[in-house]
């Protein structure tokens, strides 16, 4: 009898069983590894946006900022006669939903020169993401003269070098 040609239900059962563990391996890498980056594009929107508001306050020296609405935001010219954002200015950006809760929101303001103007005594603002999955950036510090990204340390935004 000539030999058969094809494959042996053994080496079937083997090859599926390979497949099964690799993709035991590889779905919680690639779910960890998702979360990881949609915390990374939400900080990394965030500081695009908020550099935005400071180049659009400087250049059309109106004061521009940041209005939060819930978990979304919107880039605003500040309305005349008003000192901060409040929905009735002039959109500069769209309404922006991140995918991750960001903790610290609350309206900025940058004046006609893209300083940050606070509202208090405050030096600086922070802005952050918890919990992180590892991500790098997962933090913005927002101060006077610098917007920066960074990695949370304990309760502080450390800046990327």
């Amino acid at each position: 009898m000539k030999g058969r040609s094809g494959f042996t239900l053994v080496e079937l059962m083997v090859v599926i069983a390979l497949i099964a563990l690799l993709l035991t391996w590889g779905i919680p890498a690639y779910s960890s590894w998702q979360q990881k980056h949609t915390v990374e594009g939400d900080m990394v929107q965030l500081f695009s946006d908020l550099q935005l508001a400071r180049t659009n306050a400087y250049t059309t020296k109106i004061a521009t900022g940041i209005w939060w609405n819930g978990n979304s935001y919107q880039i605003q010219e500040v309305a005349t006669g008003k000192t901060a954002p409040d929905n009735t200015g002039t959109p500069v950006t769209g309404i922006v939903s991140p995918q991750n809760t960001i903790n610290g929101s609350q309206v900025l303001t940058f004046d006609g020169r893209g300083f940050w103007d606070p509202t208090n005594s405050q030096t600086s603002v922070t802005f952050s993401v918890s919990p992180s999955f590892g991500a790098s950036p997962n933090c913005i510090t927002v101060s006077l003269t610098r917007i920066s990204l960074g990695e949370m340390n304990g309760t502080n935004c450390i800046p990327l070098q």
